[in-house]
């Protein structure tokens, strides 16, 4: 199995579209940096519930979403 470091550079949806939001995490996936993206696919691939690790400064409703997730 090959591992690839990289990951696909995204690009914040033109005005008008709604930004997709990351499933694990649920910040848009076109902020995430590299760790983050590599972080929240194996959260989401591995079915885990964790906290997050991102570095994005969004908030998500009224939650800031830029700290860890409480268990």
């Amino acid at each position: 199995m090959v591992v690839n470091d990289t990951y696909p550079t995204t690009e914040s949806p033109p005005d008008g579209r709604p930004a997709v939001a990351c499933p694990a995490c649920g910040h848009p996936s076109a902020e995430h940096d590299r760790i983050s993206a590599r972080y929240c696919a194996a959260t989401t691939v591995g079915h885990h519930d964790r906290g997050c690790v991102c570095t994005v400064r969004t908030t998500v409703g009224t939650d800031d979403q830029t700290a860890p997730k409480a268990n």
